[in-house]
């Protein structure tokens, strides 16, 4: 079978493209990529050619206008970028592959074109499942590398934001796409980084897996096999979690998740290991190795409820039978608690009202003592004549003291906190009432003796703690 139409058919099956969509083609000059702007220009496809010049050798600057070249002889627009300054030494493999990336992805959005290709090969994919097996991955790992995938995804960035990655060599081998440049009369340009054992890759390729074949002739066979199966395996797990999702985690405000313990400790261990990865990643999408000893101290913490951190800015943190991971300086969210919307003390006036965070309600209204009451949950009088000051709502403070109804002496606000399992996360937001230097009222937890209401009483301050409505 002809190899442009080859590609055609694995594009057509794996659903990559659209008959003559618009897309990027990165190409650095070598053959695999001169293979891919070949065929899918055969194809049809309208093609915006990219070029990034890392600027590490003298004659790269050359290899650019050979590429330029190129692209104009077959009528196609080009765009050629380069590194800000040149680094001739120390530029990592993670730290080039992020600088091109970030480049093609500027051309797509720039271009309003929101598919990238580029030429990855079945040898590459060798290359990526025996790296990842090498350090410990698992399914996500050991499947390799996808036909598609969203850029921002894959990198982290957000210049990907939108842009799909597609390769649509992933089932050729080098050797396929050098001798379709050799027959149609493209030379591939020759860069000399790829034999340089200081990368690891490199290694890989010429060092490991030919001591592999050695000892089994089928080991790259083996590793693409092992590739789709774990393709599989993962894409069934990952549509698991998905339908489990919202029963087992939930957002607990900007850059915190709640994580459901019970439940998820129900599910399979496959599914834990799954949800926890995905929660990270949801928090922290730049983040590209989640090792297994990071999901494996998840999974402690989900088990025994223990605080810690778990990596880069994220810890987990136990709360009101969840699991909170959460970025380290993300405010938490508490819908079942009352929380101030910001922390600046603010004077109250009566009648009137206070919105508190998640829609709670703290309304206040003088009334005349007498009558039938009908009493409500988070409501408390006080004889607003022997008040002594004017009524003030702030957080709390370290050295607050609560004198409560019913027990001599005072009480440190901190340990009323402690007592009550409030979590410690919510205590700085929680609304202290005082009139003067008195703290007379804490909702939902405890009241003041201060200005209890007696039969002396002409006029009473009545307050109204009202939860959302469902």
């Amino acid at each position: 079978m002809d190899l442009t139409q080859q590609i055609g058919d694995y594009v057509d099956r794996e659903a990559l493209l659209e008959p003559k969509q618009r897309l990027v083609v990165g190409v650095s000059g070598g053959a695999d990529s001169l293979c891919l702007m070949d065929a899918l220009h055969r194809l049809g496809y309208r093609l915006v050619v990219a070029h990034f010049d890392h600027r590490l050798r003298p004659e790269s600057a050359s290899e650019a206008e050979t590429v330029r070249t190129l692209a104009a002889a077959y009528g196609l627009p080009v765009v050629v970028g380069s590194m800000d300054r040149p680094r001739e030494r120390g530029l990592s493999e993670q730290t080039a592959r992020i600088e091109r990336y970030r480049f093609l992805a500027k051309v797509a959005r720039r271009r309003r074109i929101r598919t990238l290709a580029v030429g990855h090969t079945a040898d590459d994919q060798v290359e990526t499942v025996l790296m990842h097996l090498l350090r410990g991955a698992g399914p996500p790992g050991l499947r390799g590398m996808l036909p598609r995938t969203a850029l921002e995804d894959w990198m982290g960035t957000v210049e990907a934001r939108g842009v799909t990655l597609i390769r649509p060599l992933l089932e050729l081998r080098r050797k396929e796409s050098a001798a379709h440049c050799a027959v149609h009369g493209l030379t591939p340009l020759h860069d000399p980084s790829n034999q340089d054992l200081r990368f690891f890759r490199n290694r890989l390729r010429h060092e490991l897996i030919p001591q592999l074949q050695r000892y089994s002739p089928g080991i790259e066979a083996n590793l693409l096999r092992t590739a789709r199966l774990m393709a599989a395996e993962t894409e069934l797990v990952d549509d698991l979690v998905e339908f489990n999702w919202s029963s087992w985690i939930r957002a607990a405000g900007p850059g915190a998740l709640a994580i459901n313990r019970d439940r998820l400790l129900e599910a399979p261990l496959a599914l834990q290991r799954a949800a926890l990865r995905r929660a990270i990643q949801t928090l922290a999408p730049d983040l590209r190795d989640i090792g297994f000893a990071t999901i494996e101290r998840a999974l402690g913490s989900l088990r025994d409820s223990r605080r810690q951190t778990l990596i880069g800015q994220l810890e987990l943190l136990p709360l009101q039978g969840d699991l909170i991971l959460r970025v380290t300086t993300a405010p938490l969210s508490f819908p079942d608690l009352p929380q101030l919307l910001t922390l600046s003390a603010r004077r109250l006036r009566i009648p009137g009202s206070v919105k508190l965070a998640n829609n709670w309600v703290i309304e206040l209204r003088s009334v005349r003592p007498g009558g039938r009451r009908t009493r409500r949950p988070g409501q408390v009088r006080f004889d607003l004549d022997r008040l002594p000051d004017r009524l003030v709502l702030r957080p709390p403070r370290s050295a607050d003291r609560l004198q409560p109804l019913g027990m001599r002496g005072s009480l440190k606000l901190a340990d009323l906190f402690i007592n009550r399992k409030i979590p410690r996360p919510a205590r700085a937001r929680w609304p202290v009432l005082t009139s003067g230097a008195d703290l007379i009222w804490i909702p939902e937890l405890h009241r003041s003796r201060i200005a209890r209401p007696s039969s002396k009483s002409k006029r009473l301050l009545e307050l109204t703690l009202s939860r959302p409505v469902e």
